[in-house]
């Protein structure tokens, strides 16, 4: 059953970048745009429909897909903003430049990661495992990351302005010029 519900997903995501142009820049003519962006929109309710539905493997095959499509980095096509990722299993996913925003991450296996340079902000991520993920230059802005582990995680150039840090394992994480103003750090 899996494997038909990636395989339908496979299948009309390619419709869409054959037939409807998903990916393509957007066009100057004002019909044409607003047929882009109800094409885009398609895209990331197919996608964050089949992440709900798949197991560890098959989410990590859409993610590599949409990577390498180009489709993610930076939400430029498909953004993952709100996405429910909840106990997700990504271990070593390449999700950088990804943009997450308030994504609900609990309890999410991302270690080894790497999640450089993604937009992490008000993302829900209690009891996420991130060891030895990279994070550096991601945005972490006003993020819950209560009773995470991010042991030996790269947090260097990372915002973490008013994250919720609370009984969070950081040790051996190097945060070298991370911005930590109004983290609340208690227990951490």
């Amino acid at each position: 059953r899996e494997q038909q519900t990636l395989e339908k997903y496979l299948d009309r995501m390619k419709e869409l970048i054959l037939e409807h142009g998903l990916g393509d820049k957007p066009i100057d003519k004002e019909g044409e745009a607003q047929n882009h962006g109800k094409v885009k929109r398609l895209a990331r309710t197919l996608t964050l429909n089949v992440l709900g539905e798949l197991s560890f493997e098959r989410n990590k095959q859409v993610l590599r897909f949409l990577q390498e499509s180009q489709f993610i980095a930076n939400g430029i096509v498909i953004s993952l903003d709100g996405a429910d990722l909840a106990n997700a299993a990504l271990q070593g996913t390449d999700l950088h430049g990804a943009s997450l925003q308030a994504a609900g991450l609990r309890g999410a296996a991302l270690s080894k990661a790497d999640l450089s340079g993604a937009n992490l902000s008000r993302a829900r991520m209690r009891e996420v495992d991130m060891t030895r993920a990279s994070l550096e230059g991601a945005n972490l802005n006003r993020a819950y990351l209560s009773k995470a582990n991010m042991r030996r995680a790269r947090l260097n150039h990372a915002d973490l302005q008013g994250a919720r840090l609370s009984d969070t394992d950081l040790s051996w994480t190097s945060l070298r010029e991370a911005n930590l103003s109004g983290a609340y750090l208690i227990e951490a």
